[in-house]
């Protein structure tokens, strides 16, 4: 609000893309995703954000909608402000240059029995810096409710991947 009591709008529009996912079919069934993300979904809603809900997506209904929500009118609306949630499993895989951390689509493999499955349908950190950077909108913020094999938070130390993409 300007000193003169006008109101300024900061974002002509807000646009959230909650996603939850519970029951996968090669790791262990989480108990609610689900029913967090929704909850997470109904008060970005009351806060005037257009929510759409995306429960227990397979690997390509997750990229099929990451990608159209990040490029499509919400990602491309260079006043809005933009919300991604995530609840489900993560996992974090050593590679060559140290490691990556990936969220993990209802139909992704466990990457020990299937390590060309997993890249193939998991998501990496990678992949979401690619979706955030390529967005035009004015603020945008990824949220991740998900454990990273347990690297997460161990003391006070951070995975270098999560370290790095958190400090962009």
């Amino acid at each position: 609000q300007l000193s003169s009591g006008q109101d300024v709008a900061l974002y002509s529009r807000s646009y959230a893309l909650v996603i939850g996912v519970q029951s996968y079919t090669h790791w262990d069934r989480l108990i609610n995703p689900i029913r967090d993300a929704h909850e997470v979904g109904e008060k970005l809603a009351q806060q005037g954000f257009e929510v759409t809900y995306l429960d227990d997506p397979d690997s390509e209904g997750l990229k099929g909608r990451l990608k159209a929500f990040a490029y499509g009118p919400a990602g491309r609306d260079e006043d809005a402000r933009v919300v991604v949630f995530f609840a489900g499993h993560g996992h974090t895989e050593k590679i060559a240059s140290g490691q990556r951390g990936f969220i993990v689509p209802r139909d992704a493999p466990r990457p020990e029995k299937d390590m060309v499955g997993f890249m193939t349908r998991a998501f990496s950190m990678d992949d979401i810096e690619q979706l955030a950077t390529g967005m035009r909108a004015k603020h945008v913020l990824f949220v991740f409710d998900s454990c990273f094999s347990g690297t997460l938070l161990r003391g006070n130390a951070h995975p270098q991947p999560i370290t790095e993409k958190t400090t962009k």
